[in-house]
């Protein structure tokens, strides 16, 4: 709501120490074996901004509902409202969305960002 208003907008600091925290949270997931699949802007939580002080704000990545291993098949054989936004071009063309790898996930960062 509040960058939807203008009211107040992160500096590019501030934004550079929140997708710094993101980018190690995918990183310790991807040396996990893991691939997110739901990576997108809805998945994180802001529990402190600080306008003045970057390094003391904190994000926290949430919801794994769509989490698999990397290179499986996400098998889920009930309708998932998926962010399409978010999805890769080769995942949206296979119909079985067996590519999953964390090269996934840099795609979905990278429309985060």
């Amino acid at each position: 709501m509040l960058l939807q208003s203008k009211c107040s907008q992160p500096s590019v600091e501030v934004l550079m120490a929140i997708f710094l925290q993101i980018l190690k949270a995918m990183i310790y997931i991807g040396g996990q074996d893991i691939v997110l699949s739901n990576l997108c802007c809805s998945n994180f939580l802001v529990f402190r901004m600080d306008q003045r002080t970057p390094s003391k704000n904190l994000v926290k990545l949430t919801n794994f509902s769509m989490a698999c291993k990397a290179n499986s098949s996400y098998a889920d054989n009930t309708q998932t409202a998926i962010p399409v936004r978010y999805y890769a071009p080769e995942i949206l063309k296979s119909r079985d969305q067996s590519n999953y790898s964390e090269a996934f996930d840099v795609y979905s960062f990278d429309v985060l960002m």
